[in-house]
């Protein structure tokens, strides 16, 4: 979410410092003038009101890492759900992703509680 970044050109200055040769960066990021596929603002109007009013439109964001020779190679619109029953969806099935993903020994790892616990209930088998 590049808008978080205070100063963009230095910023994209970082980008291009890290970047291998020919290497590539992909930058995803709700831009001001190009709003119209993103749920949140379909149902929430004044948010959008907000963005169109202050946020980053992307030719700025263009512009900013053009300056720092990097190309636009692609520009995709943002497209979430067509209701919000549909993204009420998407968003609870990622939730349950993500904690299908988290290996709980290693979750339970990083915190000395459950190491004991884990412990006890080893000896306990």
């Amino acid at each position: 979410m590049i808008d978080h970044i205070p100063d963009l050109a230095r910023g994209a200055a970082e980008l291009r410092r890290v970047l291998r040769p020919q290497g590539r960066v992909l930058i995803r990021d709700a831009f001001a003038d190009r709003l119209d596929g993103i749920s949140l603002f379909r149902f929430f109007p004044e948010a959008r009101r907000v963005m169109e009013a202050t946020g980053l439109r992307l030719e700025e964001a263009i512009d900013a890492f053009s300056g720092e020779g990097l190309e636009s190679l692609q520009t995709v619109d943002q497209l979430t759900a067509p209701t919000l029953q549909a993204f009420n969806e998407r968003v609870s099935w990622r939730r349950v992703q993500l904690l299908l993903s988290v290996d709980s020994i290693f979750w339970c790892s990083r915190h000395e509680e459950s190491r004991l616990y884990r412990k006890e209930v080893t000896k306990n088998d």
